[in-house]
């Protein structure tokens, strides 16, 4: 039920922080009240634009099942490259470090995560159990690996509405002035259909706060913050091959 490498996107981060708003030259926040159906598609399109020309964001995202945590993902998303990690309730944590246009990933888990997540055979889990793994993209699992590392591919995944939106008056949201937009969000990743709030900054550059889905039993929570900051992507200096499959 649960993804593989990308549990939610992004990366332990249980609660809602504020969010460090850089001056970019992105689209800026204009209205005053609650807006029509029409109003929340442009506001959403000028959030995910603006989101994916950030430069860098740190996300991090929780899963719960009944109530119970059952996952939890942490990493900075850049352009052109990211670093997370996830960890799936009983199937290990999985490092990651992503250069998708160049073509390379590299790869750090557990035995259990590597066999869990990765679908390592017990062989091959204990032998690189704790290793940075090099994966390049003539990998069958490359793409399923860097999928939502870098900030055009996470929005992506992450913000998926259906049908009418609505787009409510500014509110705050730990102390964040924000306008939510509700709508509903389809089948994914072998979750079923629910509802969906993006909380969207109500002042400065518009750009992407906090995103709740509730699917059934299954509520995922998604935030961002440090907008426009710019981490080190540190590059492991020993490696071994990632098995090819």
């Amino acid at each position: 039920m649960m993804r593989t490498t990308q549990l939610v996107r992004g990366r332990p981060r249980c609660a809602i922080v504020a969010v460090a708003i850089f001056t970019l030259p992105m689209v800026m926040w204009s209205h005053e009240a609650g807006g029509s159906s029409s109003t929340a598609v442009a506001t959403l399109e000028a959030a995910l634009t603006n989101a994916s020309h950030a430069g860098w964001t740190h996300e991090t995202s929780k899963i719960t099942y009944k109530g119970a945590v059952v996952g939890l993902e942490e990493g900075d998303i850049g352009t052109n490259e990211g670093v997370q990690v996830t960890e799936v309730g009983g199937s290990g944590t999985v490092s990651i470090i992503t250069f998708p246009s160049k073509g390379l990933a590299y790869v750090n888990s557990s035995a259990l995560g590597l066999t869990k997540q990765l679908g390592f055979s017990s062989t091959l889990a204990t032998r690189f159990a704790n290793k940075w793994l090099l994966m390049k993209s003539n990998n069958s699992k490359f793409k399923t690996v860097v999928s939502g590392t870098t900030l055009a591919s996470d929005f992506s995944l992450t913000v998926r509405f259906t049908g009418t939106l609505s787009e409510g008056a500014v509110s705050k949201l730990a102390g964040i002035p924000v306008r939510t937009i509700t709508g509903a969000v389809p089948a994914n990743l072998g979750l079923p259909a629910g509802a969906g709030q993006l909380y969207v900054s109500a002042t400065g550059t518009l750009l992407p706060v906090a995103l709740k889905e509730v699917r059934g039993n299954v509520t995922m929570l998604t935030t961002w913050t440090s907008w426009g900051h710019n981490p080190h992507t540190p590059i492991p200096t020993t490696t071994f091959p990632f098995p090819l499959a």
